[in-house]
């Protein structure tokens, strides 16, 4: 998370695929290029655009294919409530309104990062919402939908909305302790986890809070 000169908050949610050194170092790289992205009018589809020049740029072209990125950016304004997201290979985002007791998904999403480069990139498009109090904005990666019980049966997207809705006066923090009791009580003993990271925006009191 970075903020910006002209009062937003630029975050970027990103799962980078392999492991040990080179997955280390992909790692940091990415941040790198996050940061260097940082500007007044940054969009998140800038964030995403520049990300991905940078991996494909730094990266090794002999490396496997199977060496990139998925992510989502956002930015947030705090002095009118909105906020803005742009999706490249993240499981859809899930809002929900307070409100009217709605769960949506964000379904726009981009390229992943790190493959294509600028003549061959497509990115995602910009959704700008407006939070109103007690709304929040769910991103996850992976690990979280593609946990499996003894049934084979995965995760999926319909108990993650229920497990909102029962949440929905207690905030992200909240929200996100019962997630993770959920997938954990869910997934079989042996469960091999990938990555789960989560991030819960909420707006209370008249300002959006991580």
């Amino acid at each position: 998370m970075h903020p910006l000169n002209d009062g937003r908050l630029a975050i970027l949610l990103a799962d980078m695929t392999g492991h040990g050194i080179q997955a280390a170092l992909s790692t940091s790289l990415l941040k790198l290029a996050f940061a260097s992205t940082i500007h007044t009018d940054v969009t998140p589809v800038d964030i995403l655009a520049n990300v991905n020049r940078v991996l494909c740029q730094a990266l090794p072209q002999d490396l496997p294919s199977s060496i990139f990125a998925a992510a989502a950016a956002v930015t947030i304004d705090p002095t009118n409530s909105t906020l803005c997201i742009a999706n490249a290979g993240l499981p859809h985002p899930l809002y929900m309104s307070r409100r009217t007791g709605d769960v949506e998904r964000i379904t726009s999403s981009g390229m992943i990062l790190g493959i294509f480069d600028d003549e061959m990139y497509q990115p995602a498009t910009d959704t700008e919402m407006t939070l109103e109090d007690g709304d929040t904005l769910l991103l996850y990666t992976d690990g979280l939908n593609e946990a499996i019980n003894d049934q084979n049966e995965l995760f999926d997207v319909g108990q993650i909305r229920d497990i909102m809705l029962r949440c929905v006066d207690l905030g992200s923090a909240a929200l996100l302790n019962h997630l993770v009791d959920a997938v954990q009580t869910f997934s079989k003993p042996d469960h091999s986890w990938d990555d789960l990271t989560l991030l819960g925006i909420d707006k209370i009191q008249g300002l959006s809070s991580l």
